[in-house]
C-alpha cells in the first residue's frame, strides 16, 4: 500500500476518533441530566445521562489501542526473526518486560470495593477493581521507566 495513502487512512480514522470523543465529552458536560444526588454536605451534583456512554467509548477505545500494540508487536517480530533473527530476541525481551510489568501490576491491585459516594453498582469491586488498579500502577511504572531512561540517557550523553 502507498504510503501517503496509509498516512491520509490513519489521519482520518484519528480526526474521527478525536471528534467522537470531543462529541462524548461535549454531551456528558452539557448534555441532560439524569438526576442529582446530594452529598453528606449538602452539594447537590448533577448525573449525566451520557456516563455510561463515555466509559464504554473509553473501554473501546482501550481494547483498539490494545489490539493495535499487540498486533504491531507481532508484526514487528514476524518480520525481524526473518531478518535477523537476534533481533527478535530483543522484541522477545521488551515484550517479556511489558507483560511482567503488567503481571506485577495485576497482583498489586486490589480487588476489594471501592467506596465511591452515591454509585451503588458492583464494578467498584473484583476484577474490574483490580484492572483499574493495574492499569494505574502500570502507567506509574511505565512513567517512571520513561523518566529514568530520558535521565539515563543525558547522563549517557554527558559521559560520553
Amino acid at each position: 500500500m502507498n504510503e501517503k495513502i496509509l498516512t491520509r487512512i490513519t489521519s482520518i480514522i484519528a480526526v474521527v476518533l478525536l471528534a467522537v470523543s470531543i462529541i462524548l465529552v461535549g454531551i456528558m458536560y452539557l448534555g441532560p441530566s439524569a438526576g442529582a444526588i446530594e452529598t453528606a454536605g449538602g452539594d447537590t451534583y448533577n448525573v449525566p445521562v451520557a456516563t455510561d456512554t463515555l466509559i464504554y467509548w473509553c473501554y473501546a477505545l482501550l481494547i483498539a489501542t490494545a489490539a493495535v500494540a499487540i498486533g504491531f508487536a507481532i508484526y514487528k517480530f514476524v518480520k525481524n526473526i526473518i531478518v535477523n533473527p537476534k533481533s527478535g530476541i530483543k522484541t522477545i525481551a521488551t515484550l517479556a518486560v511489558f507483560a511482567l510489568i503488567f503481571i506485577v501490576a495485576w497482583n498489586v491491585g486490589s480487588p476489594e470495593k471501592m467506596s465511591i459516594f452515591g454509585y451503588e453498582g458492583n464494578q467498584n469491586e473484583g476484577f474490574w477493581a483490580q484492572f483499574t488498579d493495574m492499569i494505574i500502577y502500570a502507567c506509574y511504572t511505565l512513567f517512571a521507566i520513561v523518566i529514568l531512561a530520558i535521565v539515563g540517557s543525558r547522563i549517557y550523553v554527558k559521559l560520553k
